[in-house]
């Protein structure tokens, strides 16, 4: 394509540029969604990161309360 001047270049450069990124966002969401076993280990991490939390939050609150309980 010929242009005139260099505005009409930049828009066009940066349309094609979003269409390529668009792809290689549309290829990477159906690649992840053809294989459900990677939602499945992202949710098993998030399970496990998250009880780990919770046993440390349990763990410190049950140590104060029983350095309450002693004084």
């Amino acid at each position: 394509m010929k242009f005139k001047s260099n505005s009409g270049k930049t828009l066009f450069m940066t349309i094609i540029i979003v269409f390529i990124l668009v792809i290689i966002g549309a290829i990477t969401y159906f690649g992840i969604i053809s294989y459900p076993e990677v939602f499945n280990d992202i949710k098993v991490k998030v399970q496990q990161t998250f009880n780990k939390n919770e046993k440390n939050n349990t763990s410190s609150t049950s140590d104060t309360t029983s350095e309450n309980n002693d004084l």
